[in-house]
């Protein structure tokens, strides 16, 4: 913190330790938040180098990723000083930009020509400090105002306001402007430093907000957001500079409107086209149907329609209990000292069709309370839609049958809240949808069938729970639940991943060996190939003893093949393979025999890093070099060769055997090339008769070998592509790919589509 004038002390002077508290928690997130982004900057710049076009732009961008890394740390140390600057002109009352703050300029300079770079900069920054405004617009709202109580009251400019994602940008453009690249690589670096830093920024504001709150700077702010009317940030002025901003006030959650269709607008909501055609398609499929009668005819007594105090009292009438949430078999205790009591499932289309007419009966006794036809149309739209939108959960090919039976029981809370706030259904940003996503998505991850109180099993039965006992009206239960299991789901990815990377580290260790000892073998075979067929004694010696010290040269150092022990360790080879034609009157002669002795402290020698590395059979060898080696001790040499003749199986690689594959296996490879680590797959156990889920966590180029891991990161498999080729054209395996997309974005497409083609189908009712 600078120094302060004693003479001088502004009002924001009293606030100095609580804005030196959120200077600091800024500072330390930021520097881990930035230092993340740099590690994936260089391998990032170098992929596009690796898909140039053309070798000049290439090397641009190899020039710029070693720019980027030659300069770290002085980029880091300019951004650092930058956000500091921020809380100090603040204190001080300064703006952050005082060169802006200057007698305004003539008309004429204002219309001045600007630099294309400096207009597409603006733009970027622009966008990206929006969208963290979209992201983050509760924590920020709050942040801004207890800031600007501190300023006196009088709103700041987002340039003004330290940390602000504004803020922030300028001060890593500033930063960055430090590296000498070009355009298209500053655009690659303000899209890194979006991706891994101003889409993380969340604990600064919550944890700024702590330190305002408990200085007592506004303990009882209400989120009374002022609505803005466009979903794109403001275009640069012909000046290149920002239009006027929208100053403290970040953008708001867009507000519902109790229409008939199931659309709303802003930027944060779904696509409003996908929903205006569900909510068409199922009100085309009711006037099919015979169970929802016609419109009353002209001049006939108006139906009342049920309000939505009847519709959810009724909802509320056939909610499952919490009791009922968990069936009543054997488990074992919880930490809660509760049972967790599952029953084994079988995951089959008798036990998904049992569910599906749960939910049926489920609407059914709500349309045995309120009569159809009293039902609003926007009502009855969201009514259907949700019993949809869990028949997809069932039909979901990745989620186990455990998390299908537990999320089921959503079904008549989900319908209840989605009645009090449609844009449960609508918006992607709603806490109740994003409980709903991240369910699916842990539940698909992280629930052991083997073991349900282990994994995050126990913690979605928690949820759904809690859901049952206790939501009423209050939509904040969904908030609170989804930052509780994402905090769960969190602790579970870290611990798992530690000991994932443990188990990559370790088969790496063992790929690399493996690899070694191939290339190793291979080359005994290389060398050995252009002579007659040496004697076996001879091939037992370099294809054991001597493939051991080819080894260890090729783990040592990855550029061997240029080193001169190499060269040396091959020289011995053939040397060893030139003196078995030596007739026997020239191995009595002494130059023969001081090469022999030569050769032999050589290999002793070489042989001295692996220590007394089967020392007999460099007596064996050399004695049959020498012609000293009797019948009776090359009869016993031979018989423990025959007793133990080697595996060529580590040289038949996936190459070779690509030749046996059928069409079906070369498509499933082909396919196998494209699937990422992190992919989970599920095999077959126990003979068919259960299912077990693996991840896909590591795969070796050189032996075409895939590593997997159990949901605790646990190496569960080390299989080659041949075999893994096999199983899943034989149906032993499956993979269980699960798109970006979030589960309630893809169910409604899927409803959608399934709408058109029932109604595309189905006759008028006659």
């Amino acid at each position: 913190m600078e120094s302060l004038n004693s003479d001088i002390q502004p009002p924001s002077f009293k606030y100095q330790q609580v804005i030196g508290q959120c200077r600091d928690l800024a500072l330390i997130e930021l520097s881990a938040l930035l230092n993340e982004m740099y590690n994936h900057a260089e391998p990032a710049l170098l992929e596009f180098a690796d898909k140039a076009e053309s070798n000049a732009i290439r090397n641009v961008f190899i020039e710029a990723s070693q720019s980027v890394g030659k300069m770290r740390s002085l980029v880091e140390q300019t951004f650092q000083k930058e956000i500091s600057k921020g809380y100090a002109n603040f204190l001080h009352r300064r703006p952050s930009t005082p060169e802006e703050s200057s007698p305004k300029a003539s008309e004429h300079s204002q219309w001045s020509l600007i630099d294309k770079t400096d207009l597409e900069d603006g733009i970027a920054l622009q966008k990206i400090a929006y969208k963290t405004n979209n992201l983050y617009y509760k924590e920020i709202y709050a942040y801004t105002q207890r800031m600007t109580l501190i300023h006196g009251g009088k709103k700041l400019a987002d340039r003004d306001m330290p940390a602000n994602p504004v803020q922030i940008m300028n001060a890593f453009k500033t930063a960055i402007s430090k590296l000498e690249v070009d355009s298209r690589t500053t655009l690659i670096l303000y899209a890194l430093f979006e991706k891994f830093v101003m889409k993380n920024l969340e604990g600064i504001y919550n944890g700024c907000n702590e330190y305002l709150i408990q200085a007592g700077i506004f303990p009882n702010l209400k989120p009374i957001i002022n609505h803005p009317t466009a979903s794109e940030p403001p275009s640069p002025s012909r000046s290149g500079k920002p239009a006027p901003e929208n100053r403290g006030v970040p953008p708001a959650q867009p507000a519902m409107d109790d229409k008939e269709n199931l659309t709303a607008s802003g930027p944060e909501t779904l696509s409003s086209e996908i929903l205006n055609t569900i909510s068409s398609l199922l009100i085309s499929r009711r006037e099919k149907t015979s169970d929802y009668p016609a419109a009353p005819p002209p001049g006939a007594a108006p139906i009342n329609m049920a309000s939505k105090a009847t519709l959810l009292q009724q909802i509320s009438s056939i909610q499952p209990s919490a009791s009922k949430a968990t069936p009543d078999t054997e488990g074992s205790p919880t930490g809660r000292g509760r049972q967790v009591t599952i029953p084994t499932l079988q995951v089959d289309q008798v036990f998904i069709e049992d569910l599906r007419n749960t939910l049926t009966e489920e609407r059914n006794k709500l349309f045995e309370g309120v009569d159809r036809r009293r039902i609003p149309t926007a009502d009855m739209n969201t009514i259907e839609l949700v019993g949809m939108l869990f028949e997809q959960v069932l039909d979901d090919p990745v989620l186990p049958n455990a998390a299908k039976t537990l999320l089921c029981h959503l079904h008549t809370p989900y319908l209840k809240a989605a009645i009090l706030d449609a844009s449960i259904l609508t918006s992607e940003r709603h806490p109740a949808q994003q409980l709903l996503n991240l369910m699916i998505r842990v539940g698909s991850q992280w629930i052991d069938e083997t073991d349900f109180n282990v994994g995050i099993y126990p913690h979605l039965q928690e949820v759904v729970d809690t859901i049952l006992a206790d939501f009423e009206e209050n939509l904040q239960i969904f908030e609170e639940l989804y930052k509780e299991l994402q905090r769960h789901a969190t602790r579970l990815e870290q611990r798992s991943a530690a000991i994932e990377k443990r188990a990559q580290e370790a088969a790496r260790g063992r790929d690399k060996f493996e690899s070694a000892r191939v290339q190793a073998k291979q080359t005994i075979r290389d060398r050995t190939a252009a002579h007659q067929q040496p004697p076996g004694i001879v091939l037992q010696f370099l294809k054991h003893t001597w493939t051991d010290k080819l080894i260890l040269i090729i783990l040592r150092d990855p550029n061997y093949k240029d080193s001169e022990i190499w060269r040396e360790t091959l020289q011995i080879i053939d040397e060893i393979l030139e003196l078995i034609n030596t007739d026997a009157a020239e191995k009595e002669e002494i130059p023969f025999r001081k090469r022999l002795g030569s050769l032999r402290n050589r290999i002793e020698q070489s042989l001295s890093t692996l220590g007394n590395h089967r020392a007999g059979e460099i007596d064996i060898l050399f004695k049959l070099l020498s012609g000293k080696l009797t019948k009776a001790e090359e009869q016993q040499a031979t018989a423990a060769i025959t007793a133990a003749p080697e595996s060529t199986k580590e040289s038949l690689g996936i190459d070779s055997q690509i030749l046996t594959f059928t069409d079906q296996e070369l498509e499933m490879l082909q396919k196998l090339e494209t699937i990422k680590c992190g992919t989970w797959f599920e095999y077959l156990t126990k003979g068919r008769k259960g299912k077990r889920r693996i991840k896909l966590s590591w795969y070796s180029p050189a032996t075409k070998k895939y590593m997997f891991v159990d949901h605790n990161g646990i190496q569960a498999m080390v299989i080659s592509a041949h075999n893994l080729v096999r199983d899943l054209c034989e149906g032993r395996a499956r993979i269980l790919g699960r798109t970006q997309i979030p589960f309630v974005s893809q169910a409604y497409r899927a409803i959608k589509d399934k709408l058109q083609q029932t109604l595309s189908t189905q006759p008028a009712p006659g």
